[in-house]
C-alpha cells in the first residue's frame, strides 16, 4: 500500500486527480513505490516535520509546483531512493527546496524538470527570522537533471547546499547555475559530476530595500569530483558582491570556456591538487571600479590556459590609468601555471610587475616557454637553479630527457638554459654542472 493510499484515500482507491498532498503531523513518515501523478506536493505543509520516502518502483509525476518546507518552523525531508523517479513536468511552475525554513532532498534515484529549481529561496518568518540551511546531496547512481539552479535565492542571509558524492552522482543544468543569487551558497562537489552551460558564484544581488549585500559562493571540488561548464565561469559577478571562494584539491577538475576571476567583486581560487582547464583565465573584468579582486593561491595541481591569459583592469597592468593592483597570483609546492606560448613576454612582465609571485614573495617563478608544445610554463622554487629546466627545483634525469628531445633545437625551449636560441653542449654544461643539486644546496653555495 503507497502513502497516496493510506493517507488520502483510506478505501484504497487512489483519485484519479489527486490535487495535492501536504504533511501535517510532526515528523510524519510515508512512503511511496507504485507510479503516481498528482498535481502538488509540499512537504510539509504546516507541521513541524514530514519525511517522504520514494523507493523503488515508485514514480511520481508532479504536474504543476513542488515545495518543502514552505511554513516558517517546519522540516521537510525527501529521499528519493535508488530506481525511485520523480517528474517535475510543469514548464511555468516554481521547483523550491524550501521556502523559508529547513529542508533536505536526498537524490539516489531520479529527478528531472524542465524548469528552474531554487535552493533555499529564503523568506523570512513574520519576525523577520531566517532559517535554514536547505540541502539537496546527489549521491550514489543520483541524477538530478534541471533547466536552471539557482542557490541562495534573494537578498538575505538565508543559506543553499548541495553535496555531490559518489563517482555516479550526476547533477546537470541546460541552462545556468547560479551559485549565491543574493544569498548564500555551498557547493561541494566530492567525486561525481556538475554539469552546465553556464556557472555563477555568487551573483550578488544587493538587498532593494537596504543595500545589504549577503551574497556569498564557496564551491569545493575533491576526491575525484568534475565540474564542466560548457560556457564562463564567472567568479562574483555583481560589482560589490561579496567574495567568491573555489576550491580544487586531490584530483578534481574543472572545465569550462572562459573563466572569470572577480567580474564584478572579490575572487579566491585555492588550488591545492587537480586540474582548471579553460580557454580564456580573466585576472578580474574589465571594469574601472576598485571592486573587481582576485587571489590565485597555486599551492598545487594545475592552471591550463589554453588561447588567452587576460589582464583585467584590475590588474597592476592598468595600475597607470585606474590606479588599481588587485590581482595576484602566488605560486608554491607543485603548482604550475599553463599559457599560450606567444605570451610567454607578458608572463615576464607579470612577474615583474609583481601580478605573479613564488611563494608570497619570497621565491623565484620558473618561466618555460616550449615553441614545439605550444606552451608556457610557470613553477616556483625557493631559488633559480640554472640547470633546472622542468621547474622542478631538482637536477635530473629528467632535465637531460628535456635537453635531449631539444637536442641542436634553433627554437625556444626550457633546455636552451643560456638563451642562445641553440640547444647544445653550451646548455649540458651548465645543466651538468648543477648535476643533482637541489634549490637547498643551491642557496648554501651561494
Amino acid at each position: 500500500m503507497n502513502w497516496l493510499d493510506s493517507y488520502l484515500n483510506p478505501s484504497n482507491m487512489v483519485p484519479l486527480a489527486t490535487d495535492s498532498a501536504s504533511f501535517t503531523w510532526k515528523d510524519f513518515k510515508c512512503y511511496l513505490d507504485t507510479p503516481t501523478t498528482i498535481r502538488y506536493l509540499y512537504c510539509p505543509y504546516d507541521g513541524r516535520g514530514g519525511q517522504f520516502i520514494i523507493n523503488e518502483g515508485g514514480i511520481l509525476t508532479v504536474t504543476k509546483s513542488w515545495g518543502i518546507c514552505t511554513i516558517a518552523g517546519s522540516k521537510g525531508i525527501i529521499d528519493v531512493n535508488d530506481l525511485g523517479v520523480v517528474n517535475l513536468t510543469a514548464v511555468n511552475a516554481t521547483v523550491a527546496l524550501t521556502v523559508d525554513n529547513e529542508g533536505v532532498l536526498n537524490v539516489r534515484g531520479t529527478v528531472t524538470s524542465p524548469r528552474d529549481v531554487y535552493v533555499s529561496y529564503g523568506l523570512p518568518d513574520i519576525e523577520g527570522v531566517f532559517y535554514g540551511p536547505s540541502t539537496l546531496n546527489v549521491k550514489g547512481d543520483g541524477k538530478f537533471q534541471v533547466r536552471n539552479i539557482n542557490i541562495g535565492v534573494l537578498a538575505n542571509p538565508h543559506t543553499g547546499i548541495i553535496n555531490i558524492t559518489d563517482a555516479n552522482a550526476y547533477l546537470s543544468c541546460s541552462s545556468s547555475f547560479c551559485a549565491g543569487n543574493g544569498g548564500k551558497a555551498i557547493v561541494d562537489i566530492n567525486n561525481g559530476l556538475l554539469e552546465c552551460a553556464l556557472f555563477i558564484a555568487p551573483y550578488g544581488l544587493p538587498d532593494p530595500e537596504t543595500g545589504a549585500q549577503y551574497a556569498d559562493a564557496n564551491v569545493v571540488l575533491r576526491g575525484d569530483g568534475r565540474l564542466v561548464v560548457h560556457g564562463g565561469y564567472s567568479m562574483s559577478m555583481i560589482d560589490g558582491s561579496e567574495t567568491g571562494k573555489l576550491t580544487i584539491n586531490d584530483n578534481a577538475v574543472l572545465k569550462c570556456y572562459d573563466f572569470v576571476a572577480g567580474q564584478g567583486g572579490a575572487a579566491t581560487v585555492n588550488m591545492n591538487g587537480g586540474l582548471l582547464d579553460c580557454n580564456s583565465f580573466y585576472l578580474t573584468q574589465f571594469t574601472g571600479t576598485p571592486n573587481p579582486k582576485c587571489n590565485i593561491n597555486l599551492f598545487g595541481g594545475t592552471i591550463n590556459v589554453k588561447l588567452v591569459w587576460a589582464h583585467g583592469f584590475g590588474s597592476k597592468r592598468y595600475y597607470d590609468t585606474y590606479g588599481n593592483d588587485n590581482a595576484h597570483v602566488d605560486i608554491r609546492n607543485d603548482g604550475k601555471l599553463v599559457v599560450p606560448y606567444p605570451q610567454w613576454p607578458e608572463m615576464v612582465e607579470d612577474v615583474n610587475l609583481g601580478i605573479i609571485k613564488a611563494y608570497g614573495g619570497e621565491g623565484f617563478v620558473k618561466i618555460l616557454p616550449d615553441a614545439a608544445s605550444n606552451t608556457c610554463t610557470l613553477t616556483a622554487c625557493m631559488d633559480d637553479v640554472a640547470g633546472d629546466v622542468t621547474g622542478d627545483c631538482f637536477v635530473d634525469y629528467d632535465d637531460i630527457t628535456v635537453l635531449a628531445m631539444n637536442w641542436l633545437s634553433e627554437a625556444i625551449n626550457p633546455a636552451n638554459v643560456n638563451e642562445d636560441l641553440e640547444t647544445n653542449f653550451e646548455d649540458y654544461a651548465i645543466i651538468a654542472s648543477d648535476w643533482l643539486l637541489t634549490e637547498e644546496e643551491f642557496i648554501e653555495n651561494q
